[in-house]
């Protein structure tokens, strides 16, 4: 069962953290005065936050696992948008196709991978982008990877970060790792180009993670049709630019709830 938080009152958007992070990302995001009036729920990841530890990582924790639980998850929800962090849009698009109930999807700092989009496309050179394949990253390697997350970042919430990321399990790092390794993963280019409803895509233009034009060469129906770029912000905008950020989701989820006449 993973674990979830729910706030608010209306229409249904569903919050999926990356890699290493939690519920605990979206914290104080969620109070945003845009997104007043939707019905906000967070959700862990396996292995992540307050969701289950498995016994068997190798199944549970890869891309394909984590979307079966997410898919199961998501199951009752009726008439929702998802806004995704970094590695929580390659979980959604591995199952997208199969969730009837969702009318949206808003991607942030995307890593979205399928026959047309390779690694080497996506990733960036980084030298701290290793820490999330690492079960023990080492205090350099950490910090390093954190402020890659967010551009404006004091030490008290840096704090906050690193005590998310050691609060993972490791193995849901060492399995990811494996099976991107391994290629274990479905053409998620394909998958969201399947939907009919445009899909927003957004990155801080201070990214240092992935290329942020990487989904330029697909055929993904986009939100505006284009990449939004948020100023001032990095990896994780809801960390640098929330208001920014809230005010784009919210413009989406209006779209989109007006389109599907919900």
């Amino acid at each position: 069962m993973l674990y979830y938080k729910t706030a608010g009152s209306g229409k249904t958007i569903v919050f999926i953290h990356g890699n290493s992070q939690s519920t605990g990302i979206w914290d104080g995001f969620i109070d945003e005065p845009s997104l007043a009036g939707y019905r906000l729920v967070r959700v862990d990841l396996p292995g992540q936050g307050q969701s289950f530890r498995s016994t068997d990582p190798e199944k549970d924790y890869t891309l394909k696992g984590m979307a079966v639980h997410l898919l199961d998850f998501l199951q009752p929800f009726d008439d929702y948008i998802i806004v995704t962090s970094s590695l929580a849009g390659n979980v959604v698009a591995e199952i997208i196709t199969q969730l009837k109930g969702c009318k949206g999807l808003f991607l942030t700092g995307a890593s979205i991978i399928g026959e047309k989009v390779t690694v080497a496309d996506i990733v960036k050179p980084n030298p701290f982008f290793s820490a999330v394949f690492t079960a023990q990253p080492t205090d350099e390697e950490l910090k390093g990877l954190i402020s890659n997350w967010a551009i404006h970042i004091n030490e008290a919430s840096k704090k906050d970060y690193i005590k998310l990321f050691w609060a993972t399990d490791p193995a849901v790092r060492t399995q990811l790792g494996a099976a991107i390794a391994l290629a274990d993963w479905s053409d998620e280019v394909a998958n969201l180009e399947q939907l009919e409803y445009p899909v927003a895509v957004v990155y801080g233009a201070e990214e240092k993670v992935v290329f942020a034009d990487h989904l330029n060469k697909t055929d993904i129906k986009l939100w505006q049709h284009s990449i939004i770029e948020i100023p001032e912000a990095g990896h994780c905008c809801q960390l640098d630019q929330p208001a920014q950020l809230a005010g784009l989701i919210s413009r989406y989820a209006a779209d989109i709830f007006r389109s599907a006449g919900s």
